[in-house]
């Protein structure tokens, strides 16, 4: 989601200037990733941080771009943790006991194998 403040050349302009690039999007009820999120009751949204190459960028790119879960609590206001999968949820929903409708995608397979690009016949969440 662009905020519609700045134009698009503007935005565009804008993103060179800077060293990242942050991300928000709203984390929907139904979605995979959110039945992997431990403590999905305060997950909100997902923040993506994607460093820009340029010329001020001194040590190489890192290889994966971290993966933030906005929390929102009501003593602490909001929280950025990292983002974690749970091995609990993605084994339950394995077995059927959590999962639970969800749009079918993943024809059987895994949560977390569909994420992690595991085998198509691994026996559980976590084998690679």
């Amino acid at each position: 989601m662009v905020l519609r403040l700045l134009s698009e050349g503007c935005a565009a302009r804008l993103a060179h200037l800077c060293d990242a690039v942050l991300s928000l999007e709203p984390l929907a009820d139904d979605s995979d990733v959110y039945r992997l999120v431990p403590d999905q009751a305060s997950a909100i949204a997902l923040l993506h941080v994607r460093r820009l190459p340029g010329n001020s960028l001194w040590r190489p790119r890192p290889v994966g771009e971290p993966l933030f879960v906005v929390r929102g609590s009501r003593r602490r206001g909001l929280a950025l943790t990292a983002f974690e999968v749970d091995p609990d949820a993605a084994e339950g929903r394995e077995n059927g006991g959590g999962g639970g409708g969800g749009s079918g995608t993943g024809g059987g397979k895994p949560a977390a194998a569909m994420l992690c690009a595991g085998p198509g016949g691994a026996g559980k969440a976590l084998d690679f």
